[in-house]
């Protein structure tokens, strides 16, 4: 019986920097795929563990998962890598605005972000249109894509985010 126990704190334990590792994975992708050579802070960045090593504009919880990504006005460059929203699941904040050099489109895996409350993408180059799926973001409050060059219109699901208290859309063209 105590070797059945042992294995579960083992397998736990396993499955936890499996995890952690997981989000330092995204976070890389990241940093590749946006110039991180060229930020204007990136102290930490790819040095072991994204959490571990307290990597500039990372939050993490007690579980050592990455909860908040704050890089604004930061000089990344690029597109954003399906990673961010597909892996770091436990992302509650993602604040990328005032980079006007940030392009590509918000993707479906978007919708993987299911623990969202704040998402602040303004005043950047991303486009296309905002996905339907937005609806499956709940416990979204915030969200800031004014200044973008986001078309088309809002998607019917946007109405049955119930927590949402805050909608900056403006001067997207």
């Amino acid at each position: 019986m105590m070797g059945i126990s042992v294995l579960a704190v083992v397998l736990a334990a396993m499955k936890a920097a499996s995890a952690e590792w997981h989000d330092t994975y995204a976070l890389v992708k990241l940093y590749e795929q946006t110039d991180g050579k060229k930020w204007r802070h990136s102290r930490h960045w790819l040095s072991g563990n994204a959490c571990a090593n307290k990597w500039r504009g990372v939050v993490c919880n007690r579980e050592q998962r990455v909860t908040e990504l704050d890089l604004d006005n930061n000089r990344l460059t690029g597109t954003l890598p399906p990673q961010i929203w597909g892996q770091l699941d436990g992302l509650t904040l993602l604040d990328l605005d005032s980079m006007r050099t940030i392009s590509g489109t918000i993707p479906p895996t978007m919708a993987k972000a299911v623990n969202m409350s704040q998402l602040d993408l303004d005043t950047t180059r991303i486009s296309g249109t905002i996905p339907a799926d937005f609806g499956t973001l709940t416990k979204l409050k915030r969200l800031a894509l004014h200044q973008s060059r986001l078309s088309g219109t809002l998607p019917i699901s946007i109405s049955s985010l119930s927590a949402m208290n805050e909608l900056k859309i403006y001067e997207s063209y």
